[in-house]
């Protein structure tokens, strides 16, 4: 008896241990820039209510597209990050656009009133666009080149992550800049 509950209690610790590993491990699903496709056109309402944003909007500025939902806490860990991104780039050449999930809208504005988000929120409850964009996990974000192409799909967050990201935003901004000086 003493020898089962042994071996038991070194299972629990042992699932405990991959659990919390696990849960503490960076949420990386990186496809290669070859594997993803343009970002299709779109239209979507504005969460606030106050009309509808239209994808060629952001034809000729490198976007961070970011799918999230009041119920994820990474997406909340994330934000104050995004809001702070968006306001170290100019806006005619970086823009961050946020589509939530929710089914509830009121959930989703509270939690953005809550941490004084100004970025751009677009509403997709029925997912139309994340099925195209194949978005099954909160947050999952991509970036955008100028012309559509995705250059990077990413699921989760976490410091290294926003590293990372801002190393490459500056890395395709430097080159989009550096292209339009030769012309």
């Amino acid at each position: 008896m003493v020898n089962e509950l042994s071996r038991l209690i070194i299972v629990l610790w042992l699932f405990l241990c991959l659990f919390l590993y696990q849960s503490s491990a960076p949420i990386v699903n990186a496809a290669t820039v070859d594997d993803l496709p343009s970002l299709p056109r779109f239209q979507l309402e504005k969460l606030d209510g106050s009309g509808t944003f239209e994808s060629s909007k952001l034809v000729g500025k490198l976007v961070y597209l970011d799918y999230w939902a009041s119920w994820c806490s990474p997406c909340l860990e994330s934000m104050p990050f995004l809001q702070s991104l968006s306001e170290s780039y100019p806006e005619k050449s970086f823009k961050i656009v946020a589509i939530n999930i929710d089914k509830d809208r009121d959930k989703a504005t509270d939690f953005l009133s809550k941490l004084n988000i100004t970025y751009l929120n677009l509403y997709d409850p029925d997912g139309v666009l994340g099925k195209t964009l194949d978005v099954t996990k909160m947050p999952t974000a991509f970036l955008i080149s100028p012309d559509g192409k995705i250059l990077i799909k990413h699921t989760g967050f976490n410091q290294d992550y926003a590293e990372r990201l801002k190393s490459s935003i500056d890395k395709q901004l430097k080159t989009k800049q550096q292209g339009m000086q030769r012309k």
